[in-house]
């Protein structure tokens, strides 16, 4: 086995995930993520957004499934794959995170889908409404 590039942040998904089923009945999901990182350039704070394919497999994938949607908030770690294919004569190469482990983040701020149903935000999620000097007890 070769050595991987680790991948590790977090991702707003830009579409509903997709599951499929192999037919060995493994599933397979398929899903779309946006990370964005701030920098500074000539004394002006820039804004960049990179555009990420991510593939999880067995549970993982139908947790995904049933639980994600388009604009969770999702903090994920794992690799990159570069897979090889040819279309119409001519080879084409498509790279995406390959999911090791993924925890949801939810946001209080937004209504879950199921009813207004919310769920609380997980350990060190950064979702979290910010602290106001009125949040402050002292």
């Amino acid at each position: 086995m070769g050595t991987f590039l680790e991948v590790k942040g977090i991702v707003n998904l830009g579409r509903d995930p997709e599951v499929k089923y192999l037919q060995t009945g493994m599933a397979v999901c398929n899903f779309s993520g946006a990370s964005t990182r701030n920098f500074k350039k000539n004394d002006e704070w820039e804004e960049e957004t990179e555009w990420t394919n991510f593939v999880a497999w067995g549970k993982q994938a139908e947790r995904i499934g049933e639980q994600l949607r388009k604009g969770s908030g999702v903090y994920v770690s794992g690799y990159l794959k570069t897979d090889k294919y040819d279309k119409e004569g001519q080879t084409h190469y498509a790279t995406k995170c390959v999911v090791q482990k993924i925890e949801f983040l939810y946001n209080y701020d937004k209504p879950e889908r199921d009813g207004g149903k919310s769920y609380p935000p997980a350990t060190g999620s950064t979702n979290r409404k910010p602290k106001t000097d009125d949040d402050i007890p002292f």
